[in-house]
């Protein structure tokens, strides 16, 4: 009997499977085709009943860099991301091949032609760079909380 997405959305692993990507999908569905017989023992019921406990979906959206992760694998250094700046026109600047780019003297002179590889930002509208970080969820929406009728 189909499942409508009105009732996935009100259960655990529905409401977090409608938020992951395409690329996080395919990674569970394969996760899941080489654990059958776990999977035929949580679609039965079979697992204990863990009432009174909160569950916590296994892959979610980073807030800062807006991919998807394992919570179980969050790391202190998992998350890449820095402060969004307007980008600057295309500026480009032309070194000889004998001199070194990446100088603490270039940086101040040009900041312009140093790029951030998470955010293609580059050092004059982004001076602080890039920040390495755990992976931060977006604080959870109320959508699914019933409201009290008097």
């Amino acid at each position: 009997m189909p499942i409508t997405v009105k009732e996935l959305e009100e259960t655990p692993l529905g409401n977090t499977l409608i938020g992951l990507t395409e690329k996080t999908l395919g990674e569970v569905q394969l996760l899941l085709a080489f654990s059958a017989d776990s999977t035929a023992s949580q679609a039965t019921g079979a697992e204990k009943s863990s009432f009174g406990k909160t569950t916590v979906p296994r892959y979610a959206l980073c807030g800062n860099c807006k991919e998807d992760f394992d919570v179980t694998a969050n790391t202190d250094k998992s998350c890449r991301s820095s402060d969004e700046a307007d980008q600057d026109s295309h500026l480009y600047e032309d070194l000889d091949d004998w001199m070194e780019a990446d100088t603490e003297e270039n940086r101040e002179e040009w900041p312009e032609c140093f790029i951030f590889l998470c955010c293609e930002e580059n050092l004059r509208d982004n001076p602080h760079g890039c920040k390495v970080d755990f992976h931060r969820q977006p604080e959870p929406s109320n959508r699914f909380k019933r409201a009290r009728v008097a």
